[in-house]
């Protein structure tokens, strides 16, 4: 996976950031069960952009 550019920017919305991770979750994460080096990538890349990760970064809420 590349990294930032050269110029040290990312995508410049938060919410674009979040859709993209969830999609790689949703979709591609699931292949790592296929390969162990695919294993060993998803791993590093979800500690990598764990941050991404909206329904780990809200809060419980009692509103049940």
């Amino acid at each position: 996976m590349r990294g930032p550019s050269s110029t040290g920017s990312h995508h410049p919305r938060p919410a674009k950031q979040r859709t993209y991770y969830a999609k790689t979750r949703r979709y591609l994460a699931p292949l790592a069960a296929v390969d162990p080096r695919l294993a060993t990538l998803f791993a590093d890349w979800e500690r990598t952009y764990q941050h991404l990760d909206w329904d780990a970064a809200m809060p419980a809420t009692d509103d049940a």
